[in-house]
């Protein structure tokens, strides 16, 4: 209850059983870019090390950041500068 109560936070996943209790996080890798030519099941396959690698994991605070990680990839790809 304490989840929806008016003082329960807000963007949290919690964890319970047993009498034990935890806050989940969901952590995206830096991941690759791969150009339209290249987006195949076996280019995937080939770099799924590199999509894994944990290295530059990031905890989002809104589907929005995904998204700009991804146009931005996109768009070094092409040597288009986005931003300031």
């Amino acid at each position: 209850m304490y989840l929806v109560s008016e003082n329960g936070p807000s963007r949290l996943i919690l964890c319970a059983g047993a009498g034990g209790y935890a806050a989940a996080r969901i952590y995206e890798t830096d991941g690759i870019y791969l150009p339209p030519e290249q987006q195949t099941p076996e280019n995937v396959a080939v770099n799924i090390e590199a999509i894994k690698d944990g290295g530059a994991q990031e905890e989002f605070q809104s589907g929005g950041q995904q998204t700009m990680k991804f146009v931005g990839k996109a768009a070094a790809h092409f040597g288009v500068k986005i931003g300031g």
